[in-house]
C-alpha cells in the first residue's frame, strides 16, 4: 500500500500494513484552522492572594487547550 500525502507535500512512498492498520491521505491543516483556547483561569476570573498563606506559596494554575508548545506570560513576563 501507498502512503499519499492530500497537498502533494512529500512523494508517494510504498510502505506495509497490518490488515486494518493502513493510512489514509495524510493531511495537512492551516494554522488558522486549529482551535486554541484558553481553559484556565476562565475569562472574568477574579484571583487575589489569600492572606493566611505566604505570597510565595501561592500558585495559578494556567491551561490552554490545542497547544502542543509554548510559554506563557503575565504583564509581559515570561512565566
Amino acid at each position: 500500500m501507498g502512503v499519499r500525502y492530500q497537498d502533494k507535500i512529500e512523494a508517494p512512498c510504498k510502505e506495509y500494513f497490518l490488515a486494518g492498520t493502513q493510512q489514509s491521505p495524510i493531511t495537512t491543516i492551516k494554522s488558522d484552522d486549529i482551535s486554541v483556547a484558553l481553559r484556565y483561569p476562565t475569562a472574568g476570573m477574579l484571583v487575589g492572594l489569600d492572606p493566611d498563606i505566604s505570597p510565595e506559596r501561592q500558585r495559578l494554575r494556567f491551561a490552554a487547550d490545542g497547544l502542543t508548545s509554548g510559554s506563557w506570560r503575565l504583564n509581559g513576563k515570561l512565566l
